[in-house]
C-alpha cells in the first residue's frame, strides 16, 4: 500500500468519520439500480454534453453482461452518491506480449464534496488494484491531478482534412459574404484535393473497398496483432464487436484493404454533425502488412474522406500521435490543427526508461480516450 494512498485515506476516512475499512468498502461496483442515480449525477456535474440516451449509454459501457461485475465504481455516503469512476478492461499488447489493463474514464464527484480529494483517492484504489491504467482526456482540474498520479505523454496532435469550406466561413463571417468567399474557396480545395488525390494508391496487389459491418470486419480480421504501435489496446474481434456494434451510439462505417481476399488494413471512420456542418471522424485503424504501410494506409484514409464527401461532410477529422499514421495522414492532405488530450499511463513497479512510457512506441486512435459515444 503506498504512502500516499494510507495518507489521502486517513484524511478522506476522518473528514466523513469512517475507519479506513468503512471507507474502502463504501466504494463499491454500481449495480443497475444505481444507474438513474448516476445519470443524474452526471447531468450535474457534465451538464448538456450528458445525450437522452444516457441510461442505455451507460448500460453498454459498464455492464456488459449480467453475468460479470459493472465496471462503473462508486462511493456511497449516507446512503447517497457522492462520486464515481468507471474503468474499461482492456488487454494491451505491450512490445509483443499481451498484458491486462484498464482505462479509467468518468471521474465524477458530487460538487458538494468537491476539492476533497475524492478524485486522487478514486485513482489511487485503483493503483493498488490494477497493474497497469491508462487514462486520455480530462479538464484542466483533472489534468493537474493525473500529472501527479500518472506518468504523462507528449498530447497527441488534431489532423483535419478540409473539402468544403461553406460552414466553416459561416462562423468567420455574415452569411452573404460567406456564400461568396465559399464560391471562390472550394474550387480552389477541390482542385488542390485532385492533383493531391490522383498521387495515391495502393500497392497494385491490393484492393480498398468498403467493408458492409462489424460482423463481416471480424470475419476477415487476422489473427496477429496490427502493426500501427509497438504499444497499444487490443483491437481483438471481441473487442471490436463491443466497441463498434453494441454502442448504442455507434453508426460507423468500415473501409478494407484486401490482398489476395486477406485483410491488410481497415479503417472505421462516421460521420455527425455540429452546429450544422456534417463532420466525418476516423476513429480507428490498423494494418497487418508491412510492406507499404504508408501508402496503403493513405489510400484507406482517402476512400473514407471520398465516401464522406459524397455523403456531404466538409471536414475530416483525425487524431494520431503514431508515424506511421501522421506520415500517411500527411500524404493524403490532412493538416495538423492542434494539439487533442494527453495520455497518462500507470505502470506498478515501471522505471522511468521502461519502453511503456515511450511516447513512439505508442498508437492512439480517437476512440482510446474518453469521450461520449465513439
Amino acid at each position: 500500500m503506498s504512502s500516499q494512498f494510507q495518507r489521502l485515506s486517513k484524511v478522506l476516512a476522518k473528514s466523513f468519520k469512517l475507519s479506513h475499512e468503512e471507507l474502502i468498502q463504501s466504494f463499491r461496483a454500481a449495480s443497475a439500480t444505481d444507474i438513474t442515480a448516476i445519470s443524474n449525477m452526471r447531468r450535474q456535474v457534465f451538464g448538456s454534453g450528458i445525450h437522452n440516451d444516457d441510461k442505455e449509454y451507460l448500460k453498454w459501457r459498464y455492464f456488459r453482461s449480467s453475468d460479470l461485475p459493472s465496471t462503473l465504481w462508486i462511493l456511497e455516503y449516507k446512503g447517497a452518491i457522492i462520486a464515481a469512476m468507471g474503468i474499461e478492461p482492456v488487454e494491451i499488447i505491450n512490445c509483443g506480449k499481451r498484458e491486462p489493463a484498464i482505462r479509467g474514464m468518468d471521474v465524477m464527484v458530487d460538487p458538494e464534496f468537491d476539492n476533497r480529494g475524492l478524485g486522487a483517492w478514486m485513482a489511487l484504489v485503483l493503483q493498488e488494484r490494477h497493474t497497469c491504467i491508462l487514462v486520455c482526456g480530462g479538464n484542466d482540474n483533472s489534468k493537474s491531478m493525473l500529472r501527479k498520479l500518472f506518468h504523462s505523454m507528449p498530447a497527441r496532435q488534431y489532423y483535419k482534412l478540409m473539402l468544403r469550406s461553406n460552414g466553416y466561413l459561416k462562423k468567420k463571417a455574415i452569411a452573404p459574404i460567406a456564400k461568396v468567399i465559399a464560391l471562390i474557396i472550394n474550387p480552389l480545395l477541390t482542385c488542390h484535393h485532385h492533383f493531391k488525390w490522383r498521387q495515391i494508391a495502393p500497392t497494385a496487389d491490393v484492393t480498398v473497398c468498403d467493408i458492409e459491418s462489424i460482423d463481416e470486419l471480424t470475419r476477415f480480421l487476422p489473427e496477429a496483432t496490427g502493426l500501427l504501435g509497438e504499444i497499444k489496446v487490443h483491437r481483438s474481434a471481441e473487442y471490436l464487436s463491443w466497441r463498434y456494434k453494441k454502442n448504442p451510439r455507434a453508426n460507423v462505417r468500415i473501409v478494407g484493404a484486401f490482398k489476395k481476399n486477406q485483410l491488410i488494413g481497415y479503417v472505421i471512420y462516421h460521420l455527425s454533425t455540429i452546429d450544422t456542418i456534417k463532420i466525418g471522424r476516423i476513429v480507428d485503424s490498423d494494418i497487418f502488412s508491412p510492406e507499404s504501410i504508408s501508402k496503403n494506409l493513405s489510400a484507406l484514409y482517402l476512400h473514407a474522406a471520398k465516401c464522406s464527401q459524397r455523403l456531404g461532410a466538409e471536414q475530416i477529422l483525425i487524431t494520431l500521435n503514431d508515424n506511421a499514421s501522421i506520415e500517411a495522414a500527411k500524404h493524403t492532405g490532412f493538416i495538423v490543427r492542434e494539439t487533442d488530450s494527453e495520455l497518462f499511463v500507470y505502470y506498478k513497479d515501471a522505471k522511468p526508461d521502461d519502453p511503456i512510457y515511450l511516447p513512439d512506441l505508442w498508437y492512439q486512435s480517437t476512440s482510446d480516450s474518453d469521450a461520449e459515444g465513439i
